[in-house]
C-alpha cells in the first residue's frame, strides 16, 4: 500500500492551503481504507490457514520402541527422532527364566500369554510412554537367500519371477509364507559410485536378497504385541537390525558376530548389504552350562 502514501504526497505538495485542508481528510479516508482492507486480508489469510491445517493434518514427532523377543531375555530400547538424530529416552531389559522357575540366563520357550506377561513388566520398569513398537524377527524363524535373476528380465517383472525363483530354496509352499525381497545393486555400479569411470557389464546377473518368514510365526508374533497393548506394523528380521545398528557407511567387507543365549549369528556384509548369514547352534547360554559343569558351580555363578 506504499504506493498510495507516494500518490498522496506528490498531489499534496502541489495544492493550495484549501485544497490542503481537503486533502488532509482525504488522507484520513485514505488511512482508513487501508486500515479497513488490511484486517480484511489478515482474516482472509487466517481462514486459508485454518483450513490448510485442518485439510493437512500435523504430525508431531512420536516415540518408537524397539522390541526385542530373545531366548532367555526381553529387550526394549525406545528411540525418538530430533534433528535427523535417534534419541535415546529409555531402555530395559527382563529375564525369562523366572516366568518359568527358571534361573536368570536360562533358556526358555515361554508361551505367548506368559511372553505378554513378561512385556507388560518390562515396560512398567523401563518407563515406557509409547504404544508404537518395531519387533524383531529370531533369524532362526526365517529364511533369507540370494538368488540371480537373468540381465535380459526387466525390473518390472521381477514381482513375478521373484516368487517363482523363490520356491526352489523354500522348504515349505509360497502361499505360507511372508516374502519381502530386494534387488542387490551390481559390484561396477557401486564401485563406480566410489571411484568413478568403472563400466558398467551389461550382461552381469542381477542379485536379489530375499527373506522368508512363515506366516504362522508372523501371526504369532502379531498376537503378542496386540496382546500387549501395543501398535506395530512393522516386523524385522533381527540380523538386518543387528547389522544397521552396529555399521555405519562402511564399504568394505565386515564379518558381524552377534552371540546369543542359544543361538551365534555370522553375517557377511559387503558395501552396507547383507550377503549372506550363518547360524551356529551354540550361545552364551551354552558357554555359561559348560562352565558351571567344569567348574561345579551353579548357573547363576557362571
Amino acid at each position: 500500500m506504499a504506493y498510495l502514501y507516494d500518490i498522496y504526497n506528490t498531489i499534496y505538495k502541489r495544492c493550495s492551503d484549501k485544497i490542503k485542508r481537503h486533502c488532509f481528510v482525504l488522507s484520513s479516508l485514505i488511512d482508513i481504507i487501508i486500515i479497513i482492507f488490511i484486517d480484511f486480508m489478515d482474516n482472509i489469510l487466517q481462514k486459508i490457514l485454518d483450513t490448510v491445517k485442518n485439510i493437512i493434518p500435523q504430525k508431531t514427532p512420536e516415540s518408537i520402541i524397539g522390541i526385542d523377543i530373545g531366548a532367555s531375555a526381553i529387550k526394549v530400547v525406545q528411540l525418538k527422532k530430533h534433528n535427523n538424530k535417534a534419541i535415546l529416552e529409555t531402555y530395559g531389559s527382563v529375564s525369562l527364566g523366572p516366568y518359568d522357575n527358571l534361573q536368570v540366563g536360562q533358556l526358555i520357550d515361554l508361551t505367548p500369554d506368559k511372553l505378554v506377561t513378561a512385556i507388560l513388566d518390562v515396560l512398567k520398569a523401563s518407563n515406557v510412554t509409547t504404544k508404537n513398537a518395531v519387533v524383531s524377527i529370531p533369524a532362526v524363524s526365517s529364511l533369507i537367500f540370494l538368488i540371480e535373476i537373468p540381465p535380459m528380465v526387466k525390473v518390472t517383472e521381477f514381482k513375478d519371477i521373484v516368487p517363482t525363483e523363490a520356491r526352489k530354496y523354500i522348504p515349505v509352499p509360497i502361499t505360507e509364507v511372508s516374502l519381502d525381497w530386494w534387488m542387490i545393486p551390481r559390484k561396477d555400479e557401486l564401485q563406480e559410485e566410489i571411484e568413478g569411470g568403472v563400466p558398467v557389464d551389461p550382461d552381469h546377473k542381477t542379485e536379489v536378497l530375499v527373506s522368508a518368514i512363515h506366516k504362522d510365526t508372523v501371526g504369532k508374533y502379531q498376537g503378542i504385541i496386540r496382546n500387549s497393548g501395543l501398535n506395530s506394523d512393522l516386523l524385522e528380521i533381527e540380523i538386518f537390525s543387528s547389522v544397521r545398528s552396529t555399521l555405519g557407511r562402511e564399504m568394505s567387507s565386515v564379518l558381524v558376530m552377534d552371540i546369543g543365549a542359544s543361538k551365534t549369528k555370522l553375517i557377511i556384509v559387503e558395501h552396507g548389504i547383507v550377503k549372506g548369514f550363518h547360524i551356529i547352534d551354540r550361545g552364551s547360554a551354552d558357554m555359561s552350562e559348560a562352565l558351571s559343569k567344569s567348574l561345579d558351580v551353579t548357573f547363576a555363578k557362571a
